[in-house]
């Protein structure tokens, strides 16, 4: 059973200082990882667990997730992305979708992680210096499947082909989310992969900040819907369709062992809930 993970409260010799309340980051996956983000973002939100009020750092996949959790679009919304989105036999431009759902909005708390070409330098763009449709577009342009996109001259590729997560580079906050579709049993050995080097991410951000981790991924039946297909299945829409409602029973089991056990963050997440919006 997956279980959230809290890890070692913050002592006062940290690099870094966790002022506000949480923070988060959702990783890549093609349309299953969307599928599979937004039902456990949606199911966190829903319990209590207030991801919107805060930083969303994502990859890919994630980056689509936080933009639209920005932007206030559902999972049903989602889905009613123009036919564009269906894969072709041709690299796509990813802004051609992304304009179609996001315009020109702008918001602070989402970031995207991005390769920067030709060096391979990863990236963070905020939303708050770019619109989310320039932002989710260079973070979820794989090599092959879309042609890479540029802001500002400058050129940039999905960086999920190298970090499924960046949770190292996530905001300082009490509490990190980690929410990551590429991890244990899904496609085989490069799920494992990307799980050691997203724990590995976690431990970094944990000893710079001190603070604690809810980390969510699938679980052995939500793995199997995409177990044997390698990455073609990954980007199966029908995959990020059938995903969706599993992930977020997995997000409110998630969300009420974690808020049961640390019932300071749950005060904490019910004020945060309750504050006008700024």
């Amino acid at each position: 059973m997956i279980r959230p993970i809290a890890l070692v409260q913050a002592q006062p010799w940290f690099v870094g200082s966790a002022h506000q309340p949480i923070s988060s980051c959702f990783g890549s996956g093609g349309a299953f990882g969307i599928g599979f983000d937004m039902g456990v973002v949606t199911a966190l939100i829903d319990s209590g667990i207030p991801v919107d009020k805060g930083p969303m750092l994502g990859t890919s996949a994630g980056a689509w997730t936080a933009a639209s959790v920005a932007a206030g679009l559902t999972w049903d919304e989602l889905l009613d992305i123009p036919e564009g989105f269906e894969r072709t036999d041709e690299p796509v431009r990813v802004i051609e979708l992304t304009s179609s759902l996001f315009g020109d909005l702008h918001d602070a708390r989402v970031t995207g992680m991005a390769i920067q070409l030709p060096f391979g330098r990863r990236t963070a763009l905020s939303g708050e210096d770019h619109a989310l449709a320039d932002v989710v577009a260079a973070s979820s342009s794989p090599p092959k499947f879309a042609h890479p996109h540029k802001i500002g001259g400058r050129r940039y590729i999905d960086a999920g082909i190298t970090r499924c997560t960046s949770a190292d580079r996530a905001e300082s906050a009490h509490v990190l989310v980690v929410v990551t579709p590429m991890t244990g049993r899904v496609v085989g050995p490069f799920g494992r992969v990307c799980e050691g080097i997203t724990r590995f991410e976690i431990e970094q951000w944990r000893i710079r900040t001190g603070g604690d981790v809810l980390f969510i991924r699938p679980n052995a039946d939500i793995a199997s819907f995409v177990a044997d297909g390698g990455i073609d299945a990954l980007l199966d829409v029908e995959a990020g369709r059938r995903v969706f409602e599993p992930a977020y029973e997995l997000g409110l089991q998630c969300a009420e062992e974690f808020l049961e056990s640390h019932p300071k963050e749950a005060e904490e997440f019910e004020l945060l809930r309750s504050a006008p919006a700024t």
